[in-house]
C-alpha cells in the first residue's frame, strides 16, 4: 500500500466522534498501570507551564488540556509537576491505537474493529506519534515563527522549503542538530520546523493546539503531505479532549 493510498483512505474513512462536555467525573492518572493493549479509557491532564527544570512553573491564569482515551493509545506518561508529558500513537488508516496492530493477536480485544497484525514495514508508514508537553505552550513558543522564517531556503513545494543555515546566526545554531531540517509554511504567519532523522518514524513537527504546541512524528515518506498529518493529529486530539462543565 503506497503512502498516497494510505492518506487517501485515511481522508475518506478516518473519523473520530466530536468532543463534548462530560458528566462523568474526570480522574487523571499519574502513571500507567495496565497492559499496553488495554482498551479501557483513562484520563490524562496536562497543565501548561513555562520554564524548564527547577524553574518551571504553571502559567497564570492556568491552562489545562484534559484527554479521555483508551489506555492503548498512550505509550508513555511522565508526571513531575509542574512538568508533564504524554506520548500517544494512533493508526493513520483506522484511527485506532497503533499498539493493537503490532501486538500478538491473543493480547488484542478487537471489539469488532478492523484490526489485524501487520508487518513492521507497514506499521511505520501507518503509525502517527503525538507528544504533548506542558512546557511547550503558546507562551514558550512565542516569537518562534518569525525566527524560523529567517531560515527559509529554496522552495521544495508550495508549503515546504529547504532549511538555509546561512540566512541567520540562529539558523547556524539550529543546523547543528543531526538529521535534515525543513521549513514548513502552515498558514500566513505560521512557520514551523520539520526535522527528519534516520529512525523509522523520524520526521517531527510542532503545531498549535489549544494554547499548547504538541509534536507529531511520522515516517519520512509522508513528508510532502505534512499538513495532512497535522490535520489528522489535530482531529485526534480534539476527539479525545474532555470539556468539563
Amino acid at each position: 500500500m503506497t503512502v498516497v493510498t494510505i492518506l487517501a483512505l485515511a481522508a475518506s474513512s478516518l473519523s473520530w466522534p466530536s468532543r463534548s462536555a462530560s458528566a462523568q467525573t474526570f480522574d487523571p492518572v499519574s502513571k500507567l498501570t495496565t497492559w499496553y493493549t488495554d482498551r479501557n479509557p483513562i484520563d490524562i491532564e496536562i497543565t501548561a507551564a513555562v520554564g524548564v527544570g527547577d524553574e518551571a512553573r504553571p502559567i497564570d491564569p492556568p491552562r489545562v488540556l484534559r484527554l479521555r482515551l483508551e489506555r492503548a493509545y498512550v505509550h508513555s506518561l511522565i508526571g513531575k509537576p509542574p512538568i508533564s508529558i504524554v506520548g500517544l500513537s494512533f493508526d493513520l488508516l483506522t484511527g485506532l491505537p497503533s499498539a493493537l496492530f503490532t501486538a500478538p493477536p491473543e493480547q488484542v480485544d478487537a471489539r469488532g474493529d478492523p484490526i489485524r497484525q501487520i508487518a513492521h514495514t507497514e506499521a511505520i508508514t501507518r503509525t502517527i506519534n503525538v507528544v504533548v508537553e506542558s512546557n511547550f505552550s503558546s507562551e514558550s513558543m512565542r516569537g518562534a515563527s518569525a525566527k524560523i522564517s529567517k531560515c527559509k531556503g529554496a522552495e521544495i513545494q508550495s508549503d515546504l522549503l529547504a532549511f538555509d543555515k546561512d540566512r541567520d546566526r540562529t539558523c547556524t545554531v539550529w543546523s547543528l542538530i543531526s538529521g535534515t531540517t525543513y521549513v514548513g509554511h502552515l498558514s500566513e504567519n505560521n512557520w514551523l520546523f520539520i526535522h527528519c532523522s534516520s529512525v523509522p518514524i523520524g520526521c517531527t513537527v510542532r503545531f498549535p493546539f489549544g494554547g499548547f504546541f504538541p509534536s507529531v512524528s511520522f515516517n519520512e515518506r509522508h513528508l510532502s503531505h505534512w499538513k495532512a498529518i497535522i490535520e489528522k493529529a489535530t482531529e485526534f486530539l480534539k476527539s479525545k479532549e474532555v470539556v468539563t462543565p
